[in-house]
């Protein structure tokens, strides 16, 4: 079974790389630098679950989480 996709959503570099080390001996990572980077990920690559930070430039991890759910493709997409 493949492993699972996970997009980490996170202007913080270092926090990026903690989770990074910490979920990628499991999960395949997708990693985005703010929210509209992360949105353009997840409707292209289409993860298994989107983990995001509540305040990133561009678009915040709330208006990402509206966004997400108004396409079909990620509607059902898990988000914390």
């Amino acid at each position: 079974m493949p492993a699972l996709r996970v997009l980490i959503a996170d202007d913080e570099p270092g926090m990026l790389h903690f989770m990074r080390k910490e979920l990628e001996p499991n999960y395949r990572i997708i990693e985005a630098a703010d929210g509209t980077a992360a949105l353009k990920a997840a409707l292209s690559r289409q993860p298994d679950l989107v983990i995001a930070d509540y305040m990133m430039p561009n678009l915040d991890g709330l208006a990402l989480c509206g966004e997400l759910r108004s396409h079909e493709t990620c509607r059902l997409t898990p988000i914390m």
